[in-house]
C-alpha cells in the first residue's frame, strides 16, 4: 500500500491509497477523511496530489 507523511504546518498529513489523516506534532492521530468508492476506484495508480486554498 502507498503512504506517504507530509508536513502540513507544525503537523502532518498521512496519505495513503484511501484516505487523509490529521496527525498533531506530538504524534496523536486527531482526524481522519475517507475518499468515496467511486474515488478510490478511480485513483487507477493509486496517486493523487493534495492542494489548499493559499492565503493571501
Amino acid at each position: 500500500m502507498f503512504t506517504e507523511i507530509v508536513p502540513y504546518g507544525e503537523n502532518w498529513l498521512v496519505k495513503n491509497f484511501y484516505g487523509v489523516g490529521f496527525v498533531n506534532q506530538h504524534g496523536l492521530f486527531l482526524q481522519a477523511y475517507y475518499f468515496p468508492e467511486v474515488m478510490v476506484e478511480a485513483f487507477k495508480d493509486g496517486t493523487y496530489i493534495l492542494t489548499q486554498p493559499m492565503e493571501p
